[in-house]
């Protein structure tokens, strides 16, 4: 999640992408990215698969609840600060 963060942090700020654009691209790149990691860890046999529905039904949930907030008119002064105030509070969390 931290790498997501980043990732679309990166997306708006250094690429200048709007957030409509971005989000879309930094969740390609983290699937992309994510599938030899699951491949090792299905052939170790490491996955909870319970947990990782419970999660991926809380992941779904939040994707339909972020994307409904972003595209609503005159979200994007809000959703920027609270972009910056999230990436803040990790390079905090990092650092200590």
């Amino acid at each position: 999640i931290d790498a997501a963060i980043f990732l679309l942090l990166g997306l708006v700020y250094f690429a200048g992408l709007s957030l409509e654009k971005a989000v879309p691209i930094k969740s390609a790149l983290i699937f992309i990215s994510s599938i030899p990691t699951i491949c090792v860890f299905i052939l170790s046999g490491d996955i909870n698969w319970h947990y990782g529905e419970v999660l991926s039904l809380g992941s779904i949930a939040g994707a339909i609840l972020g994307s409904s907030l972003v595209l609503k008119e005159g979200s994007g002064k809000w959703i920027h600060g609270l972009l910056i105030l999230v990436v803040s509070i990790e390079a905090v969390k990092i650092f200590l």
